[in-house]
Order: structure tokens, then sequence, then C-alpha cells
């Protein structure tokens, strides 16, 4: 939910077993591009998805206290992320291309 006589976004995010509700308000942090003349997201890079990547973003930093958790972020945290913005576990799983030489199915 945005309101933009306010400047702030509303999030529902699930963590330690309940939903809590997330005020962030909508300053994005940005960077001046020179080739492309114009601001852009300091941080995740949405390409045309909207300001939806970017507020969920801003939760995920706000919750972790700063933006910096993003660049410490491992694959092994996207399970933390995926549960917090969804209330849903997750389980991870290998996909192995088919045509791959490492495929035990493929044949030489």
């Amino acid at each position: 939910m945005y309101s933009p006589d306010l400047g702030f976004y509303i999030t529902y995010c699930y963590d330690k077993g309940y939903w809590h509700e997330n005020v962030v308000d909508d300053c994005i942090p940005c960077t001046w591009n020179i080739e492309e003349k114009e601001f852009q997201p300091l941080f995740i890079k949405p390409l045309n998805l909207g300001i939806g990547p970017l507020v969920l973003e801003k939760t995920w930093a706000k919750r972790n206290k700063s933006y910096m958790y993003w660049k410490k972020c491992k694959e092994n945290q996207a399970k933390d992320i995926l549960l917090y913005l969804t209330g849903f576990h997750s389980e991870e799983i290998s996909v192995v291309n088919p045509k791959s030489k490492n495929n035990p199915r493929v044949e030489e």
C-alpha cells in the first residue's frame, strides 16, 4: 500500500512466526549515471519491474538495519529472505542443464 501524500509504503512480512506491518519511506538510495544522465537505484536494478522490488529491498534493509546486508548476502540466506517476504519455507532444488557434460544422463 502506498500513501503518496505522506510518502511511504506499507509492506507485510513474516518474522518469528507472525506477520508484521512495516512502514518504509519512498526515498530510494540512488546514484547518478553519467552515461545515461539519470539517477539509478544504488543497489538492486530491477528491469522494468516498477518500484515493487525496490520497496521490498528497502523493507529487508530496514529489518537488518542496513543495506550492507545485501552485499554480504550468500545463497544460503536466500531461504531467510523468501521466508520473510512470503511466509513460506523454501527448499533448494538443484537443476542440471540437460546438455551439460556434467549430466550423467548425457551419453558421449
